[in-house]
């Protein structure tokens, strides 16, 4: 999803003025659903986050976010 996000960005560049409503709009969609993601995770105790924290705020654990980022639907409001 995120790299959807960024191919619609790039093709936002050079696209023509006729489909840029449309791929403005589905642009604003697929950010719509990339804002919930939880792109990171406490390997100690599964706190999600969508920033990277050296300290979890949850379990005050250190380095215990993995460098790989997950993609995973946060569904709290």
């Amino acid at each position: 999803l995120l790299g959807f996000d960024k191919l619609l960005e790039a093709r936002l560049l050079f696209a023509a003025p006729e489909i840029r409503p449309d791929l403005d709009l589905a642009k604003a969609i697929v950010q719509s659903y990339t804002r919930r993601l939880a792109r990171y995770r406490c390997d100690n105790c599964g706190f999600k986050a969508r920033q990277f924290y050296w300290r979890c705020p949850a379990c005050g654990g250190w380095e215990t976010y993995s460098p790989k980022r997950t993609e995973e639907f946060d569904l709290t409001p």
